[in-house]
C-alpha cells in the first residue's frame, strides 16, 4: 500500500446532561419566550391605535353600561353632542341625544314624574316565585 498510517483513536462518549442543568435550560427559555409574547403584545396594543388609545379629540366615549351579557348602552360625546346608543353584536342603534344642562342639573329632579318600580333581588323574586305559600 501507500504507507499510511490508519490507527484511529477511539471517540469518548460525552455524559448525557444532567437533570438540573436540563431544567434550568429549559426554565431559562421559557421565560425568554413569555418575554417576547409580553414586548409583542405590547407593542400591538400601543401601535394599533392612532393616538394610543383609540380615543380621538372629536369622539370619546364617556360612559357605558352592560344591560345583558353582549348589549351595552353608551353615551358618547361626537364633538358638543352626547349620543345615547344602544349596542348589541349586530346592532348600534342612536336612542336619544342627550344634553349637557341634564348633566349639570341632574338626572334626580328629571326623573321626579316617572313613576317609582321597586327594584327586587334575585333572591327576593326566586322566593316569592318558588317559595311556600301560606
Amino acid at each position: 500500500m501507500t504507507g499510511v498510517d490508519l490507527n484511529y483513536a477511539q471517540p469518548t462518549p460525552v455524559p448525557p446532561p444532567g437533570m438540573l442543568s436540563t431544567s434550568i435550560r429549559m426554565i431559562f427559555s421559557l421565560i425568554i419566550v413569555l418575554a417576547l409574547i409580553y414586548l409583542v403584545v405590547y407593542i400591538l396594543k400601543r401601535y394599533s391605535y392612532p393616538g394610543g388609545s383609540g380615543q380621538s379629540d372629536l369622539i370619546k366615549v364617556v360612559s357605558f353600561s352592560y344591560l345583558r351579557a353582549k348589549e351595552m348602552l353608551y353615551i358618547v360625546k361626537v364633538g358638543e353632542r352626547l349620543l345615547l346608543l344602544g349596542v348589541t353584536p349586530n346592532n348600534i342603534n342612536l336612542i336619544t341625544e342627550l344634553k349637557e344642562e341634564d348633566f349639570k342639573i341632574g338626572f334626580k329632579e328629571k326623573l321626579e314624574g316617572v313613576r317609582s318600580v321597586k327594584i327586587k333581588t334575585v333572591t327576593e323574586e326566586l322566593k316569592r316565585t318558588f317559595g311556600r305559600k301560606k
